[in-house]
């Protein structure tokens, strides 16, 4: 199958940023790394995206291009790979200069398409079209992200923080996560969206950084979240940054009233699910935030009041969370189990039917 390495783009000198949109060096990465997701559609068909990494002064970051490498120096850096084309180009003025080259560093396809910076995902469908041809492909040729205007620009700028840290860069902004509330202001209830700040947060809570901001940006967004698996890996991302607000709980946001209801129901699995302390018969279950107990557990005794003694609150409780009708109270027998006459024991005044009777000397059958 042939390889193709896209190549992060080269950004011209004295290029006036744009108000609304993401950064041209953000540009520069993201709009090659977008055509290398598209081509791959999904899954791994050998296309790479291959960003310059360098030192300044001292620290490692990425390097900005004001012009395109020479063809035999792109070839050059992938010598040992068997790589069948190379892509790369330059942001101009309200222009990109976009070119592949073969494995002998020959300019096979050469392109000057408009690039606007408010709409840069506007240029894919053209470049995935002519590197198909090349490859033989067929294949998705535009990204579905549903979001445009501002909310792409920090779109982009989240994708960036996010390659960002998984090159293993040192941070250097003062706000982290303030590109994931923005997406959440903007266009929180795109997919695309959702799934990106997941897996923003995902990252910083394996590193250990921000433990705070990433609680309050995963309650942020639960209020928009209604797809049933991501919401319950944010809930999980939540429980682990120490968030203990019951952001779930029905009414507390667009999609939560159905999340509350998954949630009630994945107490039904005895691996999700633990025992409170002793002396409570309600469960929790730990993916979730807040109480999961559906409506139908209404019946449980609370926590804190004192357990009487023949009670069945506990046997009760435990078949109304699993489905199952209580089990009716056990009968007084008139003999124990050895066959001998039980021993009367004393209670309150009034005979109950099924319990001893005070100063009778015989059980009530």
């Amino acid at each position: 199958m042939p390889h193709v390495v896209v190549f992060a783009f080269a950004v011209e000198d004295g290029l006036t940023p744009v108000v609304g949109a993401a950064p041209l060096s953000v540009l520069a990465r993201q709009v090659p790394r977008l055509l290398v997701e598209l081509l791959n559609d999904g899954g791994d068909r050998s296309a790479r995206f291959f960003p310059f990494l360098g030192r300044v002064d001292g620290a490692r970051t990425f390097l900005r291009l004001r012009k395109p490498l020479e063809p035999k120096a792109l070839v050059a850096l992938h010598e040992k790979e068997s790589v069948d084309l190379f892509v790369d180009g330059v942001l101009r003025e309200q222009q990109l200069e976009w070119r592949v080259l073969d494995r002998d560093g020959e300019v096979v396809v050469r392109l000057e398409v408009d690039f606007d910076p408010l709409d840069p995902l506007a240029v894919l469908p053209r470049l995935v079209y002519e590197l198909q041809g090349q490859l033989g492909r067929t294949g998705r040729i535009a990204p579905d992200l549903g979001i445009r205007g501002a909310a792409l620009g920090w779109y982009l700028i989240l994708k960036d923080e996010l390659l960002w840290r998984e090159a293993g860069l040192p941070e250097v902004s003062e706000e982290p996560l303030r590109a994931a509330a923005r997406c959440i202001e903007l266009a929180g209830r795109a997919g695309a969206v959702q799934r990106l700040v997941v897996e923003f947060l995902a990252l910083l809570l394996r590193r250990g950084l921000h433990r705070d901001a990433v609680g309050e940006v995963a309650e942020a967004l639960g209020a928009h979240v209604e797809d049933g698996k991501l919401l319950d890996r944010l809930a999980g991302l939540a429980f682990a940054a120490g968030c203990s607000r019951s952001w779930l709980r029905p009414g507390t946001g667009p999609g939560t009233a159905a999340a509350a209801t998954r949630s009630s129901q994945s107490c039904s699995r005895p691996t999700s699910c633990r025992r409170l302390p002793r002396g409570s018969s309600r469960r929790s279950c730990w993916r979730t935030i807040g109480p999961p107990r559906p409506a139908r557990c209404s019946r449980l005794r609370s926590p804190m009041r004192p357990k009487t003694r023949g009670s069945t609150s506990s046997s009760r409780a435990a078949a109304c969370c699993s489905g199952r009708p209580p089990a009716p109270p056990a009968r007084c027998s008139a003999r124990s189990s050895s066959g001998s006459a039980a021993r009367p024991r004393p209670m309150r005044s009034g005979c109950s039917g099924r319990r001893p009777c005070p100063g009778s000397g015989r059980v009530c059958s």
